[in-house]
């Protein structure tokens, strides 16, 4: 039920949160895509936290386990604006931010918005001299800096997808095994006997 009811509100918030974005800021990407990406990831953290929830089955556990993931999954999914290390993360880093959704929105929005566009001349004034966004020219050339070359919102947005699902799963597994458990017991009459009789 928390599961139905809060999930819907998630995402319909962050999808209006979208719209308004989009008008405020005048993106170039149409607001349907951010909206439904934005909603998409809410969908996805509160899935998130639904399963967090349901396998440590206390509200002050869940909140002390809940900030470090966050935190977590912050570090592992923001991209550096100075541009694709040289040096590949661990391996255990790599698994890690497969379960970022931080890394799924960001890597989506920025292919929605910088995919195709051409920087105008006038606008090249003021930009980095120094650093990954260096003189770039285009909006792949700025994906490509941030190693996002072969990146795409449809492949990013599939990711939160299968995310939210795996969240969800493991929220239904963990609420199955951290339920309370109840022992039938025996009727009035055969309490009543078994007093009467031991007496």
């Amino acid at each position: 039920a928390k599961m139905v009811a809060e999930l819907p509100f998630d995402a319909l918030f962050a999808g209006g949160f979208g719209v308004l974005l989009h008008r405020k800021v005048g993106l170039r990407m149409p607001a349907k895509m951010l909206a439904g990406t934005l909603a998409l990831n809410a969908a996805c953290c509160s899935a998130l936290g639904l399963a967090i929830g349901s396998i440590t089955n206390r509200p002050e556990a869940s909140l002390v386990l809940g900030v470090p993931v966050c935190v977590v999954h912050m570090v592992v999914g923001v991209i550096s604006p100075a541009g694709a290390s040289k040096k590949p993360p661990s391996a255990a880093m790599r698994a890690v931010a497969l379960t970022s959704p931080i890394k799924w929105v960001i890597r989506s929005v920025l292919c929605l918005e910088l995919r195709g566009m051409q920087l105008v001349k006038s606008t090249l004034s003021g930009g980095p001299r120094m650093g990954g966004l260096a003189l770039v020219r285009s909006g792949d050339q700025v994906l490509e800096r941030l190693g996002l070359q072969d990146e795409t919102a449809a492949h990013a947005s599939a990711r939160l997808g299968m995310l939210t699902g795996a969240y969800l799963l493991a929220a239904l597994v963990g609420q199955q095994l951290a339920r309370p458990h109840f022992q039938t017991l025996k009727s009035g009459r055969g309490l009543e006997r078994q007093s009467a009789l031991s007496t």
